[in-house]
């Protein structure tokens, strides 16, 4: 005879002499599904710390693309010049202005602007006017004149620096701009 409070099945079975024979099978236990809280933040505290040492990691890498970005598209900006000039068959003035950090492709007179790049937060790089050295035959607030038949007025040597990261451009007077 089963007690109340004892939570069994019984099941009955034919047996081969004819009588019924009942076999009892005992519950499994419950097993939980999902996690516990502490599994919770075990889990997003190894996640923290990996995150926190990867930071430094990451942010150099961001200074990194940023310098090499900015050289890349002052490169471009430069070439273009020369182009805008041979196009137009009028000289044209690239300018940096370290203010601002930007830089300008503009008729001489400075009535038309053809380009105007920035460089700082607003330009997508994130450089301060420190990072950026635009120097022809000398550095504050240098310009330099290319003309329609593809030479310029002065050589003109660019370096971007983003923390310990520098790239470095040069352009000759017949328009070759190489990157060091």
């Amino acid at each position: 005879q089963l007690h109340k409070s004892v939570v069994c099945r019984a099941r009955f079975v034919p047996h081969p002499t004819g009588m019924t024979r009942t076999l009892w099978s005992h519950p499994t236990p419950r097993v939980p599904t999902g996690f516990t809280l502490i599994e919770m933040l075990i889990v997003m505290s190894i996640l923290g710390v990996i995150a926190l040492m990867s930071m430094g990691r990451i942010s150099e890498y961001v200074r990194q693309r940023n310098v090499v970005s900015a050289a890349a598209t002052v490169r471009n900006d430069i070439q273009q010049a020369f182009a805008i000039a041979a196009r137009n068959r009028r000289p044209v003035r690239l300018r940096f202005a370290g203010a601002d950090t930007a830089l300008k492709i503009t008729n001489r007179e400075n009535s038309v602007t053809y380009v105007r790049r920035g460089l700082g937060n607003g330009g997508g790089f994130m450089l301060t006017p420190s990072d950026v050295a635009f120097c022809a035959s000398t550095c504050s607030d240098a310009s330099v004149d290319v003309y329609p038949n593809g030479w310029a007025s002065d050589t003109l040597t660019i370096t971007i620096t983003k923390g310990a990261y520098s790239r470095g451009l040069h352009m000759s007077r017949s328009g070759l701009v190489t990157t060091r």
